[in-house]
């Protein structure tokens, strides 16, 4: 037996876990209860305790509470981390926030170390100069963490917080700050405008003015479905109507709130709190250049789709409706052409893996149609990926998407490639995005299952569940097969039935 667990048997850090959980919202996986144990263990050894004593002094001791949470608190961030996100801040969010009038009151909700917050502060600062408008910044950055809210406050940043993804809008860091030798340093009247507060979101003091722009990512998805609901009330009630949630990718399909409306720009989906009565007609939509575009060391590859509007509460109407009007310029496909190329696409993989003569001479001549022209892409990128042909692959989804758009099967088949990369995380992030692009779409949802199995086992269980229940379809299910491994229906199934009883659920 381990000295950890001598110190700290199952008996005490089940307590331990659920008082964190009761004092945070946030449910910590089996995977973390070490850096748990070693912080319980340190603390004991401190404070001259026995194990048996901490929960205790946990629930009674406000500083030793506040100490052991700084502890144990895992803040993984960086500058302009899920970089779609930034896209629809620069070309829809932050035009319609800075224009409407007053202060614009920006929120980074569990800022960790600083990074999200001053990416926030960089975009809206480069909007507001293309702008030309002269709105007063005014940014709230809150954590439970005190440890990392010090750090924040140094305004110190190593070369750690910059990472690939975000890489485009790096530049505008120039703005608020500039390196030292390898240490990119905040501008300390940047800094110094910045309001950085502890908070513990599930019962901490919340912002008494009213919010334009809430980021709060990556957070609810280690919580339990009562505290997510009572965590976004609490956000949608200071949030300004017409004002903006962002969560993360991940985090979205899980949120229903009759105040908020799903939205979705550049690729990325978010929330609009619902405006009322003759407000409504106060903001009128802001143009999607009306930020002007990036500077030119700047711009992407990103794709143009107009999206229209959709009054639907839940994602998976706006994606029904939003689907049928996104049209990108010399788009050929709809959506029943890609389900009929999932069809056709599946029958050409058996002619490609050696099926029979009959199934060859099915797909003869396929490109012919729109849905053939899908079929053969699909194969060609399956084939891609399958082969470890990464960069083909890529190559050939952006040729996928020329002419289809983002639809579910390349988000899909992105978050595929993502993880044979062991991108592991974009990969989620992808496979959420299918499930909002496609109700009844049970292959992103097995997936992201798979990865939630050890990081979030309630989340997990609820995919699964959901995903029991498409596969129950049967026969209208199988069209999705030609994007999976070569396996049969009956074998996912299986492997759905086993996990669910893993979870016992």
């Amino acid at each position: 037996m381990s000295e950890a667990a001598v110190l700290l048997p199952d008996n005490d850090l089940e307590a331990l876990v659920r008082s964190i959980e009761l004092e945070t919202g946030l449910c910590f996986p089996e995977v973390h209860h070490d850096t748990i144990i070693k912080a319980a263990r340190e603390h004991c050894s401190q404070l001259g305790l026995a194990s048996g004593d901490y929960a205790k002094i946990f629930h009674t001791n406000s500083e030793e509470k506040a100490r052991f949470l700084d502890d144990i608190m895992i803040g993984e961030t960086y500058f302009f981390r899920d970089e779609k996100h930034f896209s629809a801040l620069l070309h829809y969010v932050l035009p319609q926030v800075l224009r409407h009038g007053g202060p614009a009151k920006l929120w980074s909700v569990t800022c960790a170390s600083g990074e999200e917050a001053l990416s926030l502060m960089a975009m809206a600062v480069h909007v507001q100069q293309s702008l030309g408008c002269g709105s007063d910044l005014q940014l709230l950055a809150t954590d439970i963490n005190r440890k990392a809210l010090d750090f924040f406050r140094q305004g110190h940043f190593g070369m750690g917080s910059f990472r690939t993804d975000g890489r485009q809008w790096h530049p505008l860091l120039d703005t608020i700050g500039g390196f030292s030798g390898d240490q990119w340093l905040c501008h300390p009247e940047i800094l110094a405008s910045i309001d950085i507060r502890q908070l513990n979101i599930l019962s901490g003091r919340l912002p008494e003015a009213a919010v334009d722009l809430i980021f709060f990512r990556n957070t609810l998805l280690y919580m339990k479905p009562e505290h997510k609901s009572r965590i976004v009330d609490r956000l949608v009630s200071v949030l300004k109507p017409g004002g903006f949630l962002f969560l993360a990718s991940p985090e979205i399909p899980t949120v229903r709130h009759p105040g908020l409306k799903i939205m979705e720009r550049e690729g990325t989906f978010f929330f609009m709190r619902e405006e009322a009565g003759p407000a409504a007609a106060s903001r009128k939509p802001a143009s999607a250049k009306s930020a002007g575009d990036p500077p030119m060391r700047l711009r992407s590859e990103k794709r143009n789709i107009a999206t229209g509007s959709a009054a639907a509460a839940s994602a998976e109407v706006l994606i029904q409706r939003s689907g049928r009007q996104r049209r990108q310029k010399g788009q050929i496909v709809s959506r029943n052409d890609i389900r009929a190329g999932l069809e056709q696409a599946a029958l050409l993989l058996l002619a490609v893996d050696g099926a029979s003569q009959p199934a060859t001479a099915a797909v003869t001549d396929c490109e012919s149609t729109a849905a053939g022209q899908v079929a053969a892409s699909l194969v060609d990128i399956v084939k891609a990926i399958r082969e470890n042909r990464f960069s083909r692959a890529e190559q050939l989804l952006e040729s996928f998407e020329t002419f289809a758009s983002e639809n579910f099967v390349s988000t899909f088949l992105r978050g595929l490639l993502l993880k044979h990369q062991g991108r592991s995380l974009e990969a989620m992030e992808q496979w959420e995005s299918a499930r909002l692009y496609e109700g009844g779409f049970w292959p992103a949802s097995f997936y992201l299952a798979l990865e939630y199995h050890q990081r979030a086992p309630e989340r997990a269980g609820e995919l699964l569940q959901e995903c029991r229940k498409m596969l129950i379809a049967g026969k209208s299910s199988e069209q999705y097969l030609a994007l999976l491994d070569g396996f049969d229906m009956e074998y996912y199934r299986h492997m759905v039935d086993r996990m669910v009883e893993k979870l016992a659920l």
